[in-house]
């Protein structure tokens, strides 16, 4: 196929091969521009969807790449916000970044905590204190109901992709901050961040003495 170009604020978006689905790209673009203010793409350069990376989605500097098996526009969207969401966490300041990081361990010890007196599961506190994805953390809360396991990974992070690591995190409450999904009042601390890079401070900065 022709390579087809649009622009999300500033960013260029590539799209290098048609989508699964029928994707009205127009309208994600659309969409995406009026959810996303433009100041938190700064220093995103370009998002390329295309078949590569073979899964998941790939940051590399200023690109990020996006696979192209998508088919219907909502997911679409929810994907190049969770991308941009990635972005920004990549991007923190160092100290930042652990301030946040500290309180998902706060929320993790307390799911550990419930999650042990309420199913009597033989886990350690060790499984649930890890920043980045792990296998224990995610066996231990297979071990469980499905749906206790949802309710109890919403409760404390919005959602079960929240939890698996601080990367997530962070995407996936940039995706709920910028939806107006978000508990400000419950989470005032990573509403405290997003509402900080309206100045871009926290991020770009960090970006640009790369």
């Amino acid at each position: 196929m022709e390579q087809k170009y649009y622009k999300i604020h500033n960013t260029d978006l590539y799209i290098l091969e048609d989508f699964t689905g029928d994707i009205d790209i127009e309208e994600v673009v659309s969409d995406v521009g009026q959810i996303v203010q433009a100041h938190f793409l700064e220093g995103l350069e370009t998002i390329v969807i295309s078949p590569y990376p073979t899964e998941g989605r790939l940051m590399e500097g200023s690109t990020i790449y996006i696979r192209n098996d998508f088919f219907c526009e909502e997911l679409l969207t929810e994907e190049i916000i969770l991308s941009i969401g990635e972005f920004i966490y990549s991007n923190l300041l160092e100290d930042r970044k652990e301030d946040i990081a500290k309180l998902f361990l706060i929320k993790r010890a307390k799911l550990f905590d419930e999650f042990s007196k309420k199913y009597n599961k033989k886990v350690s506190l060790y499984e649930f204190m890890g920043k980045e994805k792990d296998k224990l953390y995610i066996d231990s809360l297979n071990n469980i109901d499905f749906e206790d396991m949802i309710f109890l990974t919403q409760k404390y992070f919005g959602n079960y992709e929240s939890s698996l690591s601080l990367k997530n995190y962070i995407s996936n409450s940039f995706h709920l901050y910028v939806t107006e999904s978000l508990n400000k009042k419950y989470d005032k601390k990573i509403s405290k961040l997003f509402d900080n890079l309206q100045e871009g401070e926290d991020y770009e900065k960090e970006y640009r003495n790369r």
